[in-house]
């Protein structure tokens, strides 16, 4: 997904129309048509339904056309204060979860705003979210912490999942009930909040689990499940790095859920310059970058 992809999406939404589309752009249509037709592709839905020379949005163009136009005014915002001043500052993230695309979008950012000193904290348990300047949690997490001075902004949904190793008797099924797993030993998180969210799933499914091994470190979680048969409950986007084709990842159907994760931040008055560039970039790059 390109930028330029981004803004001819949007130029054809609010024109309705492909020539008069082109003519704006200043493109040739054939070359419009194309970068359409790979954006299709590449989201793997259809965005416009066409009768003759118009264009209308369906149900999945309406959708993306918000996340488009979002994507592009945090581009234009980031031009206008980097033409205008280099970015100084301190900027303190909490972040309650292991995940690698989080990882990697904090150090897009650090690599695009060299003189913004980022401290990250993970799982902070002392310190109430509206203490960070920006803070990533999910869904799970906003009995205990979301209050209204803060302001949340969503960066992806995704199922809660099975994790088995690929040579796992479980390791064929297409999806699975939390049940059929019942009579093998789970590898279970130790006393955190995503513990107490587990347990609520065992609660649902009216059985105990049998626990083989308790660890809240996701390479031993992993290195555990390769080498053995047992099994644990994860989030369908978790971090297996360059692992991957050794695990399963079965998506979980009973009980379903989906997690929701965010990006939070106090609400104030004023945000500075370095505080709406790390908001615009990471809501902009999951947008960009979003998981499959």
């Amino acid at each position: 997904m390109t930028f330029d992809q981004l803004q001819y999406f949007i130029t054809i939404a609010k024109t309705g129309n492909m020539t008069r589309a082109a003519e704006q752009l200043n493109v040739v249509q054939p070359a419009l048509s194309r970068a359409i037709k790979r954006l299709e592709t590449e989201l793997d839905v259809k965005l416009f339904d066409r009768t003759g020379k118009s264009v209308v949005l369906n149900a999945n163009g309406t959708a993306f056309l918000k996340f488009a136009e979002q994507c592009v005014n945090s581009f234009h915002k980031l031009h206008h204060l980097l033409s205008n001043e280099e970015l100084h500052g301190s900027l303190l993230i909490g972040n309650m979860l292991e995940n690698i695309k989080i990882n990697r979008a904090i150090v897009a950012f650090s690599n695009a705003y060299p003189n913004i000193h980022l401290e990250i904290i993970r799982s902070p348990k002392k310190k109430h979210p509206s203490m960070f300047h920006f803070f990533f949690g999910t869904s799970a997490y906003e009995s205990s912490y979301l209050k209204d001075s803060l302001q949340s902004v969503e960066l992806w949904q995704e199922p809660m999942s099975m994790l088995v190793s690929k040579d796992h008797p479980l390791a064929n099924h297409k999806n699975i009930r939390l049940s059929d797993a019942k009579d093998y030993s789970f590898i279970l998180p130790c006393d955190t909040e995503f513990s107490n969210f587990i347990n609520h799933f065992f609660e649902l499914a009216d059985f105990q689990p049998l626990s083989y091994f308790k660890t809240n470190d996701q390479s031993m979680l992993t290195e555990m499940i390769r080498g053995s048969n047992c099994v644990a409950l994860t989030p369908a986007y978790c971090n297996l790095y360059e692992d991957k084709h050794d695990f399963r990842i079965i998506p979980l159907t009973e009980p379903e859920y989906i997690r929701h994760t965010f990006l939070y931040r106090p609400i104030k008055d004023a945000y500075t310059s370095s505080e709406q560039a790390f908001f615009d970039f990471i809501t902009g790059y999951f947008i960009a970058n979003p998981f499959h």
